[in-house]
Parts: structure tokens; C-alpha cells; sequence
């Protein structure tokens, strides 16, 4: 009797830590709990439970793209590049075109269009029917060729102004020159009144040619102002999110 009692009794024991490490999985508890925060833009205690999460599975690949996610709410760029890079580990491929749907993102916001475009590539490749991917590198692309082109017309006003003031300089100089080769004896020089109109409508003209170019910048600002509130990139959706399945 006392045997079998001994026997029921650890049976129980066992039976109750096994059932409890079942049911209790702390990564899918914790990771849930995140995903909660996270839906609720409560992204400083997201990471929270996402770092309680990590540290039963640091190696999580969905794990670290909720991270990533976060990061990204948070303007976060860099960190959030460099978690997705760690959560491209992935074999699962929706998970993988996700990840590389939201580096891209990433890359965007930081300016790197070139890079964007890349990851987009690597989205459609996984799956060719998103258009949210297709959206976002046109997107891209035409974010780099105006980037391209507003730093062609600044080298070229520069070298205009440039080259400009340079001419004015040897007009000024070359004109001084000559005068001083053409007067004859019987001649009388310059007043001092004349030089100094002559010297003020030099003055002038640079004045008015920085003006112009300040004008010009203010007008790239402005239209690239508008361009971008045109041009609003697709962030990554709750859905997007979803966390592993545990």
C-alpha cells in the first residue's frame, strides 16, 4: 500500500512539471505579451517583453523581426537594419519576404534608395504578387533619380556661380589694366567718385547673383517638399507583425 501510495505520489510530481512546461512555453508567452504592447504603439514595453522573450531563444529569427519592427516605430533605423539582418537566418520563406519588405523600408527612411531597391527585389523574388514591394521600389527609384539630379543641379549652380564671379573678377581686373595702358599724359584720370561707382555696381551684382542662388536652392526645397508629401511609402502593417507560431 505505502509502495503504491510512493508510487501515485511521484507520478503526480512529475506529471504536473511536465503538464506545466507544456502549457507554459516562455517564449510564446512573452513574445504574445509583445505583440499585445505592440498593437497598442506601446513600443518601449514591447521590447520589454520581447527581451524577456529573447532570452529563452536568442537565436529566433521571428523573434527578431518583432524586435526589428519596434525598433523601426521607434525611428530607430540602424538598430532595426541590424536586427533584420540577424533575423535573415529565416528558412521560412513568407517570413523572409517580410523581413526584407521592412529592411527596405528601413533603408528608405535613411535615404539609402539604392539599398531599398535591392531588398524589394529580394521581396518580389519570394513573392512575385506583392504589390506593396513593387509600390515601394518605384518609389524608390524615383527617390533616386530626383536625388541624383538635385546633386547634378547643385554642382552645376555652383560651378556657374563659380565660374561667374571669376569672369567678374579678371573684367574687373582687366578693365583697371587697360585704363591705366590707354591714358595719355594729356589725359586726366578717374575721380575718385567714378572708381568708386564702378566698385559699388560690382558689389551689386555679386549681391544680386547670390540672391539669385539662394532663390534657386529654396525653390529645389520647396518642390522637394512637395514631392515627398506626394510620395508616402507603405509601412509595414499589423498584420505584418504577426509573430511566430509557436
Amino acid at each position: 500500500m505505502n509502495k503504491i501510495l510512493f508510487f501515485l505520489f511521484f507520478y503526480t510530481l512529475f506529471s504536473r512539471d511536465l503538464f506545466t512546461f507544456w502549457i507554459f512555453n516562455p517564449l510564446k508567452y512573452y513574445n504574445e505579451r509583445g505583440n499585445k504592447k505592440y498593437s497598442e504603439k506601446k513600443y518601449d514595453d514591447a521590447l520589454i517583453e520581447y527581451g524577456k522573450a529573447e532570452e529563452n531563444s536568442p537565436r529566433d529569427s521571428a523573434l527578431k523581426y518583432n524586435l526589428a519592427n519596434t525598433l523601426y516605430r521607434q525611428g530607430q533605423y540602424d538598430k532595426a537594419g541590424q536586427i533584420y539582418e540577424q533575423a535573415l537566418e529565416a528558412t521560412d520563406p513568407n517570413l523572409l519576404s517580410h523581413i526584407y519588405f521592412n529592411r527596405g523600408n528601413t533603408f528608405f527612411r535613411k535615404g539609402e534608395y539604392d539599398k531599398a531597391i535591392l531588398d524589394y527585389k529580394e521581396v518580389l523574388l519570394l513573392n512575385p504578387d506583392d504589390r506593396d514591394a513593387k509600390l515601394n521600389m518605384e518609389l524608390a527609384r524615383k527617390k533616386l533619380r530626383e536625388h541624383s539630379r538635385n546633386k547634378e543641379n547643385y554642382q552645376s549652380e555652383n560651378q556657374q556661380a563659380s565660374g561667374n564671379n571669376q569672369q567678374q573678377k579678371k573684367s574687373e581686373s582687366g578693365g583697371q589694366n587697360s585704363g591705366k595702358e590707354k591714358q595719355n599724359p594729356g589725359q586726366q584720370p578717374k575721380n575718385k567718385a567714378g572708381e568708386e561707382k564702378e566698385r559699388g555696381s560690382g558689389r551689386q551684382e555679386k549681391k544680386i547673383q547670390l540672391q539669385d542662388a539662394v532663390k534657386i536652392l529654396d525653390a529645389l526645397k520647396e518642390a522637394q517638399k512637395k514631392s515627398q508629401a506626394k510620395m508616402m511609402i507603405i509601412e509595414e502593417d499589423p498584420s505584418r507583425p504577426a509573430g511566430p507560431d509557436w
